[in-house]
């Protein structure tokens, strides 16, 4: 792994909560505006953090994304469905040609339950910034299932990504035993939940704490 991991906490959408998790020194905070999940953001109106906002969309037109991206400031968006290449390089058109819109990331989240899933990630391969290797499962993100985290040695593009899917408080010393030079960071979601959308910051703490004194005893 980097010395570093950024770190997003995924699925908020209580104002409150939201700004307890920023006081934890994260990286991104996750929006979910995808209707059929529990953690659906429906309020117009949520406060500025030092977080960046990423919104995790599922087969949603490009329209709408750039309208969400406006509205909430995003400053990624990140695709959970089965968006096509056309559909993404569209998309990196559509951002690049709003000068106020140029720095937006393009986000993957690629569902993973075998050496073999990795596969798919070719074909994205030069269109998106980064990776979300999540578990492969029925339901889109949210689980609480971890796929098998030694797969990620069949991994050899040149994407960064960040591990997501099942991920706990007392994951930390795992997780920074992964030695793979494009992990950068992790997506924490429904293991750190009080109820969906409402996240546990005492979990939250325990786990970046963990992290941040592993990256300082190897500074």
């Amino acid at each position: 792994m980097n010395t570093h991991l950024i770190t997003k906490v995924c699925g908020l959408s209580h104002a409150e909560n939201m700004l307890k998790v920023d006081k934890l020194d994260v990286n991104f905070i996750g929006l979910i505006f995808y209707p059929k999940s529990p953690r659906f953001v429906t309020t117009k109106s949520l406060p500025p953090t030092e977080a960046k906002k990423v919104g995790v969309f599922v087969n949603t037109s490009i329209n709408e994304i750039l309208s969400h991206i406006k509205s909430y400031n995003l400053s990624a968006v990140q695709l959970h469905g089965q968006e096509s290449i056309e559909l993404i390089s569209n998309l990196r058109q559509a951002i690049l040609n709003d000068p106020q819109l140029s720095f937006i990331e393009i986000w993957k989240a690629i569902p993973i339950k075998n050496k073999s899933d990795f596969k798919q990630c070719a074909a994205y391969e030069h269109h998106v910034d980064k990776f979300v290797f999540d578990t492969k499962t029925n339901v889109l993100g949210g689980s609480g299932i971890q796929f098998n985290w030694s797969n990620l040695e069949a991994y050899n593009l040149s994407t960064n990504f960040l591990l997501s899917g099942g991920i706990s408080a007392e994951d930390a010393d795992k997780i920074c035993q992964i030695q793979h030079s494009k992990l950068i960071g992790v997506d924490l979601n429904s293991k750190f939940e009080i109820q969906p959308g409402l996240k546990d910051i005492k979990k939250l703490s325990i786990f970046t704490s963990q992290l941040k004194a592993y990256e300082n005893s190897i500074v």
